[in-house]
């Protein structure tokens, strides 16, 4: 039960049957297990409602409402189902449920790209569960596994994440590591690339395993992952790219718009006729996303106490700081993961008293 508890902590499926499912799992873990809130789970409930009040102020509280909720829910009950879980879980049980979620989203992804390259059958799990088509499909690039996600760039920064964890664990990398990197980097987005290229970076040993398994996996998926970058530097040079453009023009926004800079957008998602730019506003890094949601004020104060959230673990290298930052990259407070994420930092480092 333990492993479900932990692998919910490890999805976001847009489907409202497994939305209404995570809800009620999360819900009666949280009440049956009589758990308090964290402090960084509350300091968040009270700026997104302040941030709402302030949206009700200015009369602009359309579409708002949902996702507000649905946030403070997460950040209520995630991290202190999973920061009550530490202590009775330890190293070993935290390894053992990285592991297997791990595993999970591997096989999930696997049977998902081989199923399509080998007999052109589309796995939408996300349709199968009610919810709409996930973006397989990209202008210029036939198809991408996005495993249980909506597209390849969620499922890579929830393997990210995952294995940052594991990293942080074991301080070393293994096959299974090598694996969940290898479907990363031919999921067909560019934000997976990189993101592999900095985590190699980060967690790099120089042994002769390590750079035979190294070279022969560069070797294997470089065709691949060529492929992938040319498209879209070609696909960005042209200004054909919607999502570079959403960023673009989501950002303008901000220094154009004095309410916005001021309150930012709110959590308003994504909806039916909304500007297109918004579908960006839950993508734009942690701290870039605080500030466009909640303003620069509220926003700034929220990204200050996340700084400062990492960097109390004094004990740890800049090293080991920078790879906990790297899921940051576009892990945001939408994702439950975000929240059973900073739960571990804080359960990991929080009790450790050796330098890592």
């Amino acid at each position: 039960m333990a492993s479900v508890y932990f692998l919910f902590g490890t999805l976001f499926i847009f489907s409202p049957v497994f939305f209404a499912v995570q809800f009620i799992v999360f819900l009666l873990a949280f009440i049956s297990g009589g758990y308090r809130a964290t402090k960084y789970g509350l300091i968040f409930i009270t700026i997104a409602i302040i941030s709402l009040l302030l949206h009700e102020i200015n009369g602009v509280v359309d579409k708002i409402y949902i996702f507000t909720i649905v946030c403070c829910f997460y950040a209520l009950t995630v991290p202190s189902i999973y920061a009550n879980c530490k202590k009775a879980i330890g190293k070993d049980g935290w390894r053992g449920f990285v592991n297997f979620c791990i595993k999970f989203h591997i096989i999930t992804f696997l049977l998902q790209f081989f199923a399509f390259k080998l007999f052109n059958i589309d796995i939408d799990y996300g349709k199968l569960l009610l919810g709409p088509p996930h973006r397989s499909s990209y202008d210029g690039f036939d198809y991408r596994a996005t495993g249980v996600f909506a597209e390849p760039s969620i499922f890579s920064i929830h393997m990210l994440t995952l294995l940052v964890m594991k990293y942080i664990l074991e301080n070393k990398n293994s096959i299974m590591v090598y694996i969940a990197l290898a479907c990363m980097a031919i999921s067909g987005s560019t934000f997976s690339v990189i993101c592999v290229a900095l985590f190699f970076i980060l967690t790099i040993k120089f042994t002769i395993k390590w750079v035979v398994g190294g070279v022969a996996t560069f070797f294997v998926l470089s065709p691949i992952v060529y492929e992938n970058i040319l498209w879209r530097m070609s696909y960005v040079a042209s200004g054909n790219d919607g999502s570079t453009s959403y960023k673009l023009n989501l950002l303008k926004t901000l220094y154009e718009d004095a309410t916005v800079f001021n309150i930012g957008h709110g959590m308003v998602g994504y909806y039916e006729n909304a500007p297109d730019y918004l579908q960006s506003l839950f993508d734009m890094t942690l701290f870039g996303s605080n500030i466009l949601v909640f303003g620069f004020w509220l926003g700034g104060v929220l990204s200050i106490i996340w700084v400062t959230y990492f960097i109390r673990f004094q004990k740890i290298s800049l090293r080991m700081m920078i790879l906990c930052l790297l899921p940051c990259l576009k892990l945001t407070f939408l994702f439950p993961i975000f929240w059973l994420y900073l739960a571990f930092l804080a359960g990991y480092f929080g009790g450790k008293n050796e330098k890592y």
